[in-house]
């Protein structure tokens, strides 16, 4: 019988990186604590995939994957894009009035509170905050507690995962909320018909080299769908540009692009190549 493949995930079961993953590939969860403990664990080929969020709807892209990606020589084979409903969990049901004590405690990360920084403020401004490194284990906390008055914010599936009981939500300020998650792995992959590629360019110090590096993307036909800026640290004179092409790296118009800008003093870094459906 075959081993089951391992995949790392920041944060742990029932976290958004472990619904990812499970839409990404058919693995066992490899539970991390921050994004370069994934990167690495691809690296030291503890794990055969890792799962990174890498952009979200409302704060943009994620500053320190970007940075990995460029320091370390992983390949995206895959991606996904979640709907992130935030809900508030805890161990038993409560009102939401109830909560709204400076005897009770709201957990969650970061970016959670920051989703729903506008319906705390509203239904819970006298509640206590208390930032942890990950939704699920704010969750996997709070039911190892038992105390009614501590709460998670969390999705449902941490809910299910550590059978929270959902007190309110989707408490998520704006509905639109997606994050982009890819999927990472040590070995080049590319599959046939892929239709996504993903690059980081870095411009010669000439005039217009932007201009006309991106030029040739057009004139090859090639859309972008992502463009960001990044400033070099040892080079303050010039920028890294991560780009998503709406093509295959491996067809002949992205090929001839990539050969011309090139030829103008650019460097490419090819990220990954893979399918992303329509």
């Amino acid at each position: 019988m075959a081993a089951m493949l391992k995949i790392a995930i920041q944060g742990i079961k029932g976290s958004f990186h472990h619904e990812a993953a499970q839409k990404l590939v058919d693995a066992d969860p490899v539970e991390c604590v921050t994004f370069q403990d994934v990167f690495d664990a691809v690296i030291k080929h503890e794990v055969d995939y890792g799962v990174v969020a890498i952009e979200n709807s409302i704060h943009g892209s994620i500053n320190h994957v970007y940075r990995l990606l460029e320091r370390y020589n992983l390949w995206i084979a895959g991606e996904t894009t979640l709907s992130i409903e935030q809900y508030l969990i805890g161990p038993q049901k409560v009102s939401v009035e109830e909560l709204n004590s400076p005897d009770a405690e709201v957990r969650t990360m970061f970016p959670a509170f920051a989703q729903c920084e506008l319906w705390l403020e509203e239904n819970l401004p006298l509640s206590r905050r208390a930032e942890l490194y990950d939704t699920a284990f704010s969750v996997q906390n709070v039911m190892d507690e038992g105390e009614p008055l501590a709460v998670a914010i969390a999705g449902k599936y941490a809910a299910k995962e550590y059978n929270g009981v959902i007190i309110a939500g989707p408490i998520n300020d704006d509905p639109h909320n997606y994050t982009r998650f890819i999927l990472l792995t040590k070995q080049r992959q590319v599959a046939e018909h892929t239709n996504r590629t993903s690059i980081i360019m870095t411009t010669g110090h000439t005039k217009g080299a932007l201009y006309h590096a991106l030029g040739a993307f057009a004139e090859a036909g090639i859309n972008l769908s992502k463009l960001d800026s990044h400033p070099i640290r040892s080079d303050k004179r010039n920028y890294s540009f991560y780009i998503d092409l709406e093509a295959g790296v491996e067809d002949e118009h992205t090929r001839q692009a990539f050969e011309e800008i090139r030829n103008m003093g650019c460097t490419i870094k090819v990220l990954g190549s893979y399918t992303v459906e329509e």
